[in-house]
């Protein structure tokens, strides 16, 4: 027997009475707010409309404001012994299980059950069973449909073969759900409906519409459960006029049989102003701004000018101010970024994408690190990470059980302990960010628990660890986790939410036509026209309840409303939606935007973009503001000495590169030996210029290695077939465990085509070449110790260098032979001082080798990508004796500068400075004014 309740539509003439009648339908009698609830259509509404109700009742809310999901959890809370419910990932391991067992009964599917269509095909069914239709229905319906033409079209026939996949597994997939005998939606709302909570809950007020207009709104099922759910006494459902004329007020009737209409008093409302660009050329009731970025920079102007001038009758700083957008991203991240160097606080309740933080891209590096082997680049990228602090023997021994235990849920175990133990180990982040970090860390730890519990409830055999990966990705793509805690200022808000708010001012941005309205999810298995029989909604529908949601959004605030769009997307270039056509007949009052006393909102512009504003900096910051302006220089260090001066330095072991460095400009030095700060690398869509160096560094590595294990020393004419077979297996190891794009390009580099000649076999010809019989080729010579170098006035002080030589050559005469590749040009000879400083030091070093002592001889670069590859410092036949005095007199030189602390930015080539990746800390201009 259904319960007699009074059933109620409140239709509200626009949004600010319509949260009045939201407030004023709960009952300020209800014993407890767990017998009311209201239904908004998120979190962040749910905040929104709190925040309301204690505005205009000077109280706490005293109804529980649920989402639909929270909706039913409070439901299944207060059934007196309910059974447990499921959650979404043991419902996705329980239909992955049951698409498996149909695909070995013969039902196969038309396509590969991946992880993330095993998400599309229970978001299908749960949207199946919301609709009232049961797997039955589905079949007989789609099946009907289709198989009247799969015989003469290919596309329906596939599609028919889709259905019947789909039908034997979600039939699959309810037996095991019901031997399970928990609850899934489905299920509970079945026993809702003979079963009565307790204590019961006593009113609804619904503030959503259905999903035929509303993403966030209520399904067919859930209305039938509002009409028959047992004991429940009143229900409400609020709706503005505009909503109600889109079509929602046919099917609330058809919905509820017998509601009752009561139109709520607008005389209260007031509408806001419109602000409109100046009076110009250009009739818009919007503003047009360049991109997303410049649109947030003005709303940021904006609020700081209404922060000096508020309106009327307004204290300062207590105008209400939302931004309004139809998705949260990116505008969450560019408010955090722009309003924080604007200094205007502000704060929303949308959290931030999962996938998109550096610890979710860490874990996904790790499972890739399993899934290539343990490859040798994915292994450093793990190593190299600011996450992990740990050896590459421990990293292999504590992941390689991902291969071998027997089930998933231990596959899942072991990653969670990997990461749970090692997480205490990594650095503490001493950043603003470290907060956030730990808050994402433990939402990604959180999504591998859900997953290894799914698993462990319903156990599954091992996966690949690529199955693994793809499972982990799609679970922390469909996460969110919240952002920094904020409070107070400027409120962002979506559309949704900004219903239930309240606002002086309102800026509604993002107008472009790829935004607003907002797109219907689409269905991934079959088209809207066969869709629409199952009950899902047409477009028209759609089109008109996002005319009716704009109209309202726009009358929403008491002070004004500002429109705004942008021109360009990514270098792509946009339209405005076709929504702000109907503005201009929505009858508000236009105000003209005035010339505003607030140009300069960044902190920047305040102190670089005339007089400076020593208000706009604090702490530090202001205390060397004050210093720059020739303040109190108390408690802060003395300067070194000149600009470009830091102090003396203690003497280290000199890497020759690094010196090499010093002399193409000390600067650089400073930043890379002192500072340790990595330069700006460049963003390639291939492989960088240095990783295509030290691939080619290591693959002649290998060969050389490789062809001196066969017993040869040096190449000769003869042995150019055998080297280059050698040369190219010694490749196709060198690329495996590159992406397959950056593969075929690496090999066809280093090999070469029909074309022209690769890298290597330029390599191996150019040897071939070369004269002098060679004892050994000693390659990448470390070079580490103390050492004898003269200095300009001839005498000799020993210094600590260490270096790399890529190849030095023991020839049979007794000398040695310096060569240094490069996958470029060689640089100059007149400033590069690797080559001399290399032989002098491997002449040292090699002293007592075999027995004999050996000389400095010949020297080169080998450039195999210039036209002239063999670029000689010392050539054969060229006494080698002054050019190694001037090569150790200027290293001498400029040690004892480095130890000076002479570090100015002073290129020894203007040219240096543009491809400099210290162009963002380098002050040259500054240093040479002073």
């Amino acid at each position: 027997m259904i319960t007699p309740r009074r059933t109620r539509l409140l239709r509200a003439p626009d949004l600010q009475s319509y949260q009045l009648a939201i407030v004023r339908s709960l009952s300020a009698t209800a014993p407890s707010p767990d017998d009311q609830a209201v239904l908004v259509p998120s979190e962040a509404a749910a905040v929104e409309l709190g925040r309301t109700i204690v505005e205009v009742t000077d109280g706490p809310p005293t109804a529980r404001l649920l989402t639909r999901t929270g909706w039913y959890a409070r439901l299944h809370a207060r059934l007196p012994a309910a059974p447990s419910r499921l959650s979404n990932a043991e419902r996705e391991v329980l239909l992955g299980d049951a698409a498996r067992e149909a695909n070995d009964a013969g039902v196969s599917a038309p396509f590969a059950v991946r992880p993330a269509l095993i998400a599309e095909m229970l978001a299908f069914y749960d949207a199946l069973r919301r609709q009232q239709r049961t797997v039955n229905d589905f079949e007989r319906l789609a099946v009907g449909e289709l198989d009247a033409t799969a015989a003469i079209d290919r596309g329906a026939a596939r599609m028919l073969a889709q259905t019947r996949f789909l039908v034997e597994t979600f039939h699959r997939f309810e037996a095991r759900i019901e031997a399970t005998g928990r609850l899934d939606e489905h299920r509970l709302r079945a026993r809702l409906l003979v079963e009565a909570c307790r204590p019961p809950m006593r009113q609804v007020v619904v503030t959503v519409a259905d999903q035929g207009i509303s993403a966030d709104g209520l399904w067919l099922a859930d209305f039938d459960l509002l009409a028959r759910l047992p004991e429940l006494e009143h229900l409400d459902v609020v709706a503005t006029e505009g909503w109600l004329a889109s079509g929602f007020l046919e099917r609330v009737h058809a919905l509820l049989p017998g509601i009752e209409e009561e139109r709520v008093d607008g005389s209260s409302s007031r509408r806001p102003t419109l602000e409109v660009p100046e009076a110009g050329d250009l009739p818009y009731s919007y503003f047009v701004n360049r991109d997303r970025e410049e649109e947030v920079w003005a709303v940021a102007r904006q609020v700081k000018t209404r922060r000096r001038e508020p309106p009327a009758g307004v204290a300062a700083g207590t105008v209400s101010v939302g931004v309004v957008f139809q998705r949260p991203l990116p505008y969450v991240y560019l408010a955090e970024r722009i309003f924080g160097a604007a200094a205007v606080a502000f704060e929303t309740r949308h959290g931030l994408p999962l996938a998109a933080e550096p610890y979710a891209a860490f874990v996904d590096l790790v499972l890739e690190t399993v899934i290539s082997g343990f490859g040798r680049a994915d292994l450093a990228a793990v190593l190299r990470s600011p996450h992990l602090r740990l050896e590459a023997s421990a990293l292999v021994e504590a992941l390689s059980p991902l291969e071998t235990v027997p089930t998933l849920a231990e596959q899942w175990t072991v990653l969670l302990g990997f990461l749970e133990q090692h997480a205490s180990q990594a650095p503490e982040l001493a950043t603003p960010d470290g907060e956030r970090e730990t808050r994402a860390r433990t939402a990604v730890v959180r999504a591998i628990d859900d997953l290894r519990r799914a698993t462990e409830a319903f156990p599954a055999a091992r996966v690949p660890p690529s199955e693994l990966r793809a499972s982990l990705r799609r679970r922390i793509e469909a996460e969110v986790f919240a952002g920094e805690p904020r409070r107070g200022g400027v409120r962002l808000v979506d559309a949704a939410a900004a219903r239930y708010a309240r606002f002086d001012d309102l800026h509604i941005v993002g107008l472009v036509d790829t935004e607003w309205p907002a797109r219907a999810r689409r269905s991934v298995f079959y088209p809207s026209g066969l869709l629409v029989q199952l009950g899902w909604t047409v477009d028209a529908d759609l089109m008109r309840t996002a005319r009716a949601e704009f109209a309202d959004l726009v009358c929403l605030p008491t002070g004004r409303t500002r429109l705004s769009t942008f021109q360009l997307e990514h270098d792509a270039l946009t339209a405005p939606t076709s929504l702000l056509e109907d503005v201009v007949d929505l009858g508000l009052t236009p105000s003209p935007e005035r010339a505003r006393p607030v140009r300069r909102a960044r902190v920047t512009e305040m102190l670089a973009d005339g007089p400076i504003v020593p208000s706009a900096v604090e702490g530090d910051a202001a205390r060397w503001l004050a210093v720059r302006r020739g303040g109190d220089r108390a408690g802060l260090p003395e300067p070194a000495g000149p600009p470009g001066h830091v102090g003396r330095l203690d003497p280290v072991a000199y890497a020759v590169s690094r010196v090499d460095r010093y002399l193409d400009c000390p600067f650089k030095y400073f930043c890379a030996a002192v500072l340790e700060i990595d330069e700006v690398a460049d963003e390639e869509p291939t492989l960088t210029r240095r990783a295509q160096g030290e691939l080619l560094h290591e693959v002649l590595r290998a060969l050389v290695d490789a062809w001196q294990a066969r017993g040869h020393r040096g190449f000769a004419a003869d042995d150019l077939p055998d080297a280059l077979a050698l040369a190219e297996q010694v490749v196709d190891e060198a690329v495996v465990t590159l992406s397959p794009v950056n593969r075929q390009l690496a090999r066809g580099r280093l090999l070469g085509s029909a074309a022209g000649m690769g890298l290597v076999e330029r390599f191996v010809r150019l040897e071939a070449e070369r004269s002098g019989e060679v004892v050994e080729m000693q390659v990448e010579r470390k070079l580490e110790g103390t050492f004898q170098l003269r200095e300009a006035s001839g005498a000799s002080r020993p210094v600590d260098v260490r270096g790399i030589a890529d190849r030095v050559d023991l020839l049979a005469d007794g000398s040695l032979r310096v060569v240094d590749y490069k996958l470029g040009r060689a640089p100059r000879s007149d400033r590069a001082l690797q080559l001399p400083i290399y032989a002098v030091c491997a002449s040292q070093a090699l002293s007592g080798y075999r027995d004999r002592t050996w000389r400095p001889g010949e020297s080169g670069y080998l450039a195999l990508g210039a036209t002239r590859p063999l670029v000689p410092v010392v050539g054969p036949g060229v006494d080698p004796a002054p050019i190694l005095a001037d090569g150790q007199a200027r290293f001498v030189e400029a040690v004892d500068g480095i130890e000076r602390g002479e570090l100015p930015p002073r290129p020894a080539e203007e040219r240096l400075c543009a491809s400099c990746g210290y162009a963002a800390v380098c002050r040259k201009g500054a240093v040479r004014d002073d």
